[in-house]
């Protein structure tokens, strides 16, 4: 998809209501978005650096998959396209689930979103326009970092605490 791609707009209880574009969307209205972990046996999260050609935390550490589900797309096929676009990752034959739809109503995130985790022991091949480089860690050890001042991309505490640190102190 291009950098400005239609999307759905849709109301307070995630119905579509219309279409946005991307350029026009952000903090202003309800779009969809996924967002993926990869997670592998020892319970360390694949974690990437966002390229430094990114406009938005460029060089940030970031979820294993993300992006906005486009206009009349379902959030699986956004999850599908994201991670093969991003990751050349083929989720028809590697094993995943859904953690979490979240509402930007009940949340500090800006628009619908579903988290999901996808399970593998390989460092995917990543899209070099997308990552600049990645590591296998521990939760944990990931907020530890972020809370030293590396820098993340907005959600990713957030969502890192409310999936994988709700026990953790």
């Amino acid at each position: 998809m291009s950098a400005d791609e239609l999307l759905d707009l849709v109301n307070d209880h995630d119905e579509v209501i219309g279409t946005i574009w991307r350029s026009e969307a952000f903090s202003v209205v309800h779009t969809r978005g996924v967002n993926a972990f990869l997670l592998n046996g020892a319970g360390q999260l694949w974690i990437p650096r966002r390229s430094l050609g990114k406009s938005r935390w460029p060089g940030a550490f970031d979820m294993g998959v993300g992006g906005a589900v486009g206009a009349g797309e379902s959030y699986e096929q956004a999850l599908f396209r994201e991670a093969k676009e991003e990751l050349n990752l083929d989720l028809n034959v590697l094993p995943w689930r859904e953690l979490r739809h979240f509402s930007p109503l009940d949340t500090l995130l800006t628009s619908f979103q579903r988290v999901y985790e996808i399970w593998t022991e390989v460092v995917p091949e990543f899209n070099p326009d997308d990552y600049s480089g990645g590591a296998w860690m521990t939760p944990a050890e990931l907020r530890r970092r972020i809370l030293s001042g590396e820098a993340a991309k907005g959600d990713l505490l957030p969502l890192l605490e409310l999936l994988y640190l709700r026990d953790d102190a």
